[in-house]
């Protein structure tokens, strides 16, 4: 578990009761919020989900271009769909909790 990485943590997963340096994240907090579009474009796409080949790639330009509009658009309903499962996760936490 040592070097296992996590997913969206992007680094080592701490172990309980370690040391954790939290100043750290401001200086990257401050550039991800001043440049959001450029975080999301150098960020790879997650490994347990594989992405569409692009059978065009390198030809065209446009086809490129709508490709990855295509990517992105793919990605986008995934992240929506995610957000719905947790809202209505959340209100059913919140619900029990009454």
């Amino acid at each position: 578990m040592e070097d296992e990485e996590h997913e969206v943590y992007g680094q080592e997963i701490p172990v309980d009761g370690e040391d954790v340096d939290m100043g750290a994240g401001g200086d990257d907090a401050a550039k991800v919020r001043d440049a959001p579009v450029a975080a999301a474009a150098t960020r790879p796409a997650p490994l347990s989900r594989s992405r569409t080949p692009n059978p065009n790639a390198g030809t065209d330009p446009i086809r490129v271009q709508l490709h990855e509009l295509d990517e992105m658009k793919r990605r986008l309903k995934e992240m929506e769909e995610e957000a719905a499962a947790l809202r209505e996760m959340q209100a059913k936490v919140a619900k029990e909790m009454q």
